[in-house]
């Protein structure tokens, strides 16, 4: 997670450069990968099968959750100026990646 968000911060510092201060910003693109997940299926002799994982096979662990919670928290207060207060989805748009991120992997 922490190299993910630096990553981030490395990729706006590149775009942005030096002439930050004189621009203003209209646009981010953000690129992350999915938080921690449980696994997609188990051996037949492993003590943990799907029904040990609250989501199933394929989903967010509470973990991944909780990374996609900080995650969001730190974009929300990083980009305060440029989102609104209350959640407006034609603010925030993810076209491919959400496609391919929404069907069940299993």
């Amino acid at each position: 997670m922490a190299s993910a968000a630096a990553l981030f911060l490395l990729t706006v510092a590149c775009v942005c450069g030096g002439a930050a201060a004189e621009r203003t910003l209209v646009y981010v693109t953000v690129l992350f990968r999915h938080g921690d997940r449980s696994p997609i299926k188990a051996f037949p002799t492993d003590l943990h099968q799907e029904a040990a994982w609250p989501q199933g096979f394929g989903q967010l662990s509470q973990e991944g959750m909780r990374q996609h919670l900080h995650l969001g928290q730190f974009l929300r207060l990083r980009y305060s100026g440029l989102l609104n207060q209350s959640y407006d989805r034609r603010e925030v748009t993810s076209p491919v990646t959400w496609r391919l991120a929404s069907r069940d992997r299993r």
